[in-house]
């Protein structure tokens, strides 16, 4: 899998880094102002802003910038509106294990959910992210011996001309 996502220069590939990058800080800005407007927190739940984030840097690749940016609008502003979807711990009865049951099912899809994505994460933008780098220092440190063995043969060749003359 290639690394540069659009276009075939580094150049492309820094500014789609650098665009990235920008549209998270306006999420977070987005999700912090939308919070203290709308007195709830829901955006602020690190959940909440690791799926906002996704979501939009997902958008950003594959559509551009402004459908990211309403992807990053829209997800901020239906995680501040609806409520929890699970209930908090406090919540079951006691001695309900239907309840118990859900709620430790829900946790464990969560915690799969969360590992798959960082699986995801790891093997799609961190590995190639290495192997690109990798390659990159190999290739310059094999063109760097080249230009070595170059300089060494000239020279050789050179001392081997001023024998014969000389």
């Amino acid at each position: 899998m290639r690394l540069l996502i659009r276009g075939d220069s580094l150049n492309s590939y820094v500014h789609n880094i650098i665009m990235i990058e920008k549209i998270l800080a306006g999420t977070l800005a987005i999700s912090l102002s939308g919070c203290s407007m709308l007195g709830g927190f829901n955006a602020l739940d690190p959940k909440n802003l690791i799926k906002t984030a996704a979501t939009t840097g997902v958008t950003y690749v594959v559509a551009g910038p402004i459908p990211a940016a309403v992807n990053a609008a829209t997800s901020i502003a239906v995680d501040s509106v609806l409520p929890d979807d699970k209930p908090a711990i406090s919540d079951i009865e006691a001695g309900n294990e239907e309840q118990l049951k859900a709620y430790m099912f829900a946790n464990l899809t969560e915690t799969i959910l969360y590992g798959v994505i960082g699986f995801l994460i790891f093997t799609n933008v961190v590995g190639p992210w290495a192997a690109q780098r990798r390659a990159k220092r190999k290739a310059e440190q094999i063109a760097q011996e080249q230009r070595r063995k170059e300089k060494y043969d000239a020279m050789k060749a050179e001392l081997a001309v001023r024998n014969k003359v000389g």
